[in-house]
């Protein structure tokens, strides 16, 4: 009866003999008690700010500028940092104000020689003009574009950029190029209003460089998605390498928008295309930045004389000498 006792006590403390082993129990817990539902609150929170997306980031970015008044409508700072828009195990293609400033110089002298009244241009034999440092097309209103109207593109860059355009140019972008024919721009070459075109051109080089760059940074994904299976780990290695320097960097920029990113393998004349992919494709991998250069220039001349080659009646054969002195700049630019 006293043992009894003595366990009897030991539960009610909350402890527990099991032979020798005494262990200490949970207690229960005490009920709950619910409060009125009228004194029940509803509470309000303020909401996560949200994450800037990359297209705010990038609008946020400076683009530097060889500019004055009154085409900016307000500063731009420096240096340049456009979003880089390629998968970071390929790096990317974003350049500093000096380097950016080194290719918008060589792509002006590539396309135009350097010289500031054939910014507007047409060339023979073609239905667009040819305008800026790029040379970017700008067709008619109307007209068929077989290459894409890039000249309005880089417009509407330079207004979400705060570049302010020239009014008629303003109106201009949204209808297409005032010139129906090539004979019609050079009657027009020493007007008020090309002049004003040339000058506004001219003073906006570098923001024409960072389109560009901006073009070409987004050409890289692309490239990597429209390789072919068997070629896709040499294009890869390929692009490594020409983004290891800036003379190759250069190289791939202004190839991309000397003649295009070539994403279609059944583009060109007779099913054989002559844009970036086919270069990277027919280049030979090499071991260092300079040799990769090489192997990019070389593989460009063959895959533009194809191009001349496949061309109806080899018409295309009077553009290899211009094209071949453009892609030796591949090799010598550092």
């Amino acid at each position: 009866m006293k043992t009894m006792t003595s366990g009897l006590l030991l539960v009610a403390a909350g402890t527990s003999m099991t032979g020798c082993t005494t262990y200490q129990t949970k207690p229960m817990m005490p009920p709950v008690k619910m409060p009125h539902p009228n004194m029940l609150r509803t509470h309000t929170f303020a909401p996560t700010p949200a994450l800037p997306t990359p297209h705010a980031q990038h609008r946020q970015k400076g683009i530097p500028a060889r500019l004055s008044a009154p085409y900016f409508k307000r500063s731009l700072p420096a240096p340049l940092n456009l979003q880089p828009m390629i998968p970071k195990p390929l790096g990317n293609l974003t350049m500093q104000r000096q380097e950016l400033r080194l290719v918008s110089d060589k792509i002006f002298q590539n396309e135009s020689g350097g010289v500031k009244s054939k910014l507007v241009h047409w060339n023979h034999a073609e239905n667009f003009a040819s305008v800026g440092i790029g040379h970017f097309t700008w067709y008619p209103a109307g007209r068929k574009q077989r290459f894409g109207s890039k000249f309005p593109e880089l417009l509407n860059y330079m207004v979400k950029n705060g570049v302010r355009l020239p009014a008629w140019v303003e109106r201009a972008r949204h209808h297409g190029a005032p010139w129906r024919s090539r004979a019609e721009l050079m009657a027009a070459k020493h007007t008020p209003q090309v002049r004003e075109l040339e000058d506004f051109l001219y003073r906006t080089r570098d923001i024409q460089a960072a389109f560009i760059l901006k073009r070409a940074e987004e050409a890289i994904p692309r490239l990597m998605k429209a390789s072919p299976q068997q070629h896709r780990s040499l294009v890869e290695h390929n692009l490594r390498s020409l983004m290891r320097s800036p003379t190759g960097r250069y190289a791939l920029v202004d190839y991309i928008n000397f003649k295009g990113e070539g994403l279609s393998m059944r583009g060109g004349y007779r099913g054989q295309n002559w844009g970036a992919l086919q270069v990277l494709i027919a280049m030979r991998p090499e071991g260092n930045s300079r040799a990769a250069v090489n192997s990019f220039a070389t593989a460009a001349m063959q895959v533009l004389q194809r191009r001349a080659d496949n061309s109806p009646n080899r018409q295309d054969q009077r553009w290899i000498p211009g094209w071949r002195n453009r892609v030796e700049t591949y090799r010598q630019w550092v």
